[in-house]
């Protein structure tokens, strides 16, 4: 049921659908066999609310949005849909890193079937523990197994591109596995078919795909982190020798910054979010200033706070790489500013990665987040 490749015969266009805990957004790609990925349509829909909301709510609300972007393509009259890849940001998703390595008393032949038992033995793991510590009461929801990446292979202590068929003593494999939920596919499978008839179904981790896409568009680190902010959450992959080492998100994001600043001004998120804009842009009088940033201030740094923490558990206190790239649909100078306090070099995440990969047709957006999936994707479908 589950796969994270295809292959597109030339012609047919693929729908990308970008879940986020407070945004969905769809764009309808073209892929060439050898050319740039195509975007020739897009649309988002906001998961708008006040409060903090519990799962079951906002699961509601994201399969609304998932249903409004599908009515919207079929009034656009958008045809050649052959498959659709959902890329899923926490909370839809858990990603896992994991690093596992393996001496033998003799020399072994290294095949898949070597490869693939150490990933069954770590997804069973995972499934342990998954249900030892109840995290499905947390998350509400049972364990699918949804993508694999293989990002390193050490055959007795040395990198190989290819293992296959190779012997050794000691291997070292270092890989992620993304775990969601069958209820959760089920619901959002059930609408885009019903609406779009869309039947060949991908599903992906966006931290992975950023991941996959920046290791070829980066040529000049191989140390850096990726930070995504969004709704409720913050997620960050850790890159060391440029391989990814590290997963995780922290449950502080852009919309839980705006709704604390509504609450401790007693204002709506509309009029929070304009005033950390306003404030970003040096645009508030100095007493208005002055009352935003007597609350803002202390909730910045709780997420900065948050922020370190999350590294250093990642990294148990050892080196931490200092170049961020950064995306947040907005408030991007609040986050960077905070970052840069603490000595990081913040790089936007945005279209300029994309100028010689991704073709946006005619006046639409360029948004970095949808391109950078669509190069991701662009290898394997």
């Amino acid at each position: 049921m589950f796969s994270s490749s295809s292959k597109n015969k030339e012609g047919d266009n693929s729908l990308i659908i970008e879940i986020q805990s407070d945004l969905v957004r769809a764009a309808i790609v073209a892929f060439h066999n050898t050319d740039k990925p195509h975007i020739i349509y897009s649309s988002s829909q906001h998961i708008y609310y006040e409060s903090k909301i519990e799962g079951a709510r906002l699961m509601d609300l994201m399969i609304n949005a998932i249903a409004d972007i599908g009515n919207k393509i079929i009034v656009d009259k958008m045809k050649n849909i052959k498959s659709v890849h959902y890329v899923f940001s926490s909370p839809w998703v858990i990603p896992q890193s994991k690093t596992v390595k393996m001496d033998y008393d003799n020399e072994i032949e290294i095949k898949d079937s070597v490869i693939l038992n150490i990933i069954n033995a770590e997804r069973k793991n995972l499934t342990e523990k998954f249900r030892k510590d109840e995290m499905n009461k947390e998350y509400e929801f049972d364990i699918a197994f949804i993508e694999e990446n293989i990002f390193d292979v050490k055959l007795n202590g040395y990198s190989v591109s290819d293992y296959r068929g190779k012997r050794a003593k000691s291997l070292e494999v270092s890989f992620a596995t993304t775990m969601s939920s069958y209820k959760i596919l089920k619901k959002i499978d059930s609408i885009v078919k019903e609406i779009l008839g869309i039947k060949k179904v991908y599903y992906h981790s966006a931290l992975l795909l950023r991941y996959t896409a920046l290791r070829e568009l980066i040529d000049n680190r191989d140390e850096y982190i990726s930070l995504h902010i969004h709704g409720e959450l913050t997620d960050i992959v850790a890159v060391k020798r440029n391989l990814s080492s590290h997963l995780a998100s922290f449950p502080i994001g852009r919309t839980t910054i705006s709704r604390e600043l509504s609450q401790a001004m007693k204002s709506t998120m509309k009029t929070s979010d304009s005033s950390i804009s306003m404030y970003e842009d040096a645009k508030l009088e100095k007493s208005e200033e002055q009352k935003v940033l007597k609350s803002l201030l202390s909730i910045v740094e709780s997420w900065k706070s948050q922020f370190m923490k999350t590294l250093n558990d990642m990294n148990d206190n050892k080196f931490i790489p200092r170049a961020v790239y950064l995306s947040t649909h907005n408030h991007f100078k609040l986050f960077k500013n905070a970052l840069e306090s603490e000595h990081f070099e913040v790089i936007a995440f945005d279209d300029t990665f994309l100028d010689n990969s991704v073709v946006f047709e005619g006046s639409l957006e360029k948004n970095s987040l949808i391109g950078i999936y669509a190069f991701a994707l662009n290898g394997v479908v």
